[in-house]
Order: C-alpha cells, then structure tokens, then sequence
C-alpha cells in the first residue's frame, strides 16, 4: 500500500474514532443526566432498604440458635419498639442539586458542534500523542474539549478548531520510514476504535441504559417507572422495618440469649 492509500485509510480510521468519542460523549451525557434523577427520586430510598436489609440480617444472626451476644443497652418491651420505630423522627435527606441544562442549540449549531467536536477530537486524541508530554498536554486539552461539548459551548469549540491536522502528525522521514511510521499509526488508532467501540456497546448494554429506555417507553404510555420503583421501595422499607421490632422484640430481656 502506498503513502497516499496509507494516508486514505489512516484518516478513515481517525474520523471513525472521532465519531465513536462524540457517540461516547453523548452517551455518557445522557446516563450521567437519568443518574442523577435517579438518585433524586429514588436513591436515597434505596439506600436506606439497604442498610435495612443487612440490619435484618445482622439481627437474624444473633436470633441463630446457639448465637451468643452481651447486651449493652436496656431492654425494651416489644411495643415500645414497635413505637418507636414508627414514630422516630425522618431521616434528613439531603437535596440534590439539580443539574443546570446546557443552552438549546438550533438544528444548525447543534450540527457544527458536532462536527467540531469530531474535528477536535481528531486532532487533539490524547492516544495519537508521541511523546509522554505531548499525551499530558493532549489529555489537557481535550478534557476542556469534552466539558465544551456537553456543556454546548460552541463559541468555545469554535476557538480552538483548525488547530494540528492529521497530516501535521507525520514526522520528517523517508518515503520507506514514514510508510512504516504510517502502518504503525493505523494499527494503533485501530486498536483505539476497537477499545471505543467495546466501551460504547457497554454503555449501550448496561443495567443503567435498560432502566433509561424502560422509564422513557414507560413515559410514552402514561407510566412513571421510577415512581412505581419507589413506591415498590417503601414498601419493602416498612416490610424490614417491622421485621426489625419483631425480630428485637423475640431476642427478649439481656440474658436470653445465653448470657
């Protein structure tokens, strides 16, 4: 394959990945957004359950035949536990900062920030660095690249487009040794595309994803999946809570247990 054809494949191959890199961005926009109402709505919910949840089972364990425990604290009557227990005070939950949205973009700007943020992430990959410096300073920049495009900073994107070129990449060498310089290339940015691709389809596949596109078809049909999740939730929050008095309430006055 000569220069010319190496160059044609080399430049498919990074055009590729610039695209894979925005699919990503976009991607990881999108879950990062559903995240954080999910863990508005519905995770603080959780994670109560589950430290109720490994309560229960804690108290199960000391309940196990032949479990000894010393009790340091008083014993109370199984209703006094029970009153207790449904009338403490709610656990604070703290307010979730809600996420700023990115200004609206028309049809036409929303096109030229993507178009530049390929662009971008072409010129700017940190895995097309040669050097450990060069690589440093990439990462860098392409960071601030990434916070532009999900925060639709166009004017931003546009500052630093048309900045190194792919063809600027290609050191000074032989028409043999930049042949060589230019297979290697190929099959480095191929090994990229191929990582990119595998963290997309994960992305894509993730248990994340599935509740996004089980609460987006649920919303076409009138149904709010989350709040059917958290209400599935509290349920299960006052099923172990009562669990909990009975099980405090069997282990009975200090001493019965063995001690």
């Amino acid at each position: 394959m000569d220069l010319a054809a190496l160059r044609a494949v080399l430049e498919e191959k990074e055009l590729a990945l610039a695209q894979v890199e925005q699919e990503l961005e976009d991607l990881r926009g999108e879950l990062d957004a559903f995240a954080r109402e999910y863990n508005a709505r519905v995770g603080v919910r959780q994670a109560r359950l589950e430290a109720l949840e490994a309560e229960v089972a804690q108290q199960q364990r000391r309940a196990a035949p032949g479990h000894r425990e010393v009790f340091a604290y008083g014993y109370a009557s199984v209703d006094d536990q029970f009153r207790r227990a449904w009338t403490r005070p709610a656990e604070p939950e703290p307010a979730p900062a809600a996420p700023v949205p990115p200004p609206a973009l028309d049809a036409a700007g929303e096109g030229e920030l993507k178009r530049l943020y390929r662009e971008l992430a072409r010129a700017h990959h940190p895995d097309f660095a040669t050097t450990d410096d060069e690589r440093a300073r990439r990462t860098r920049v392409m960071a601030e690249i990434n916070a532009a495009y999900a925060e639709r900073r166009l004017a931003d994107l546009r500052a630093v487009a048309g900045l190194a070129s792919a063809a600027s990449r290609e050191p000074d060498l032989s028409p043999a040794a930049r042949v060589a310089w230019l297979r290697a290339e190929l099959a480095r940015v191929s090994d990229v595309l191929a990582t990119r691709e595998r963290e997309r389809r994960e992305l894509e596949q993730g248990s994340l994803m599935r509740l996004k596109v089980e609460a987006a078809l649920g919303r076409r049909r009138g149904r709010d999946v989350l709040a059917e999740a958290l209400a599935l939730i509290e349920r299960k929050i006052a099923e172990r809570e009562l669990e909990l008095v009975m099980l405090r309430g069997a282990a009975g006055p200090p001493g019965r247990n063995g001690t």
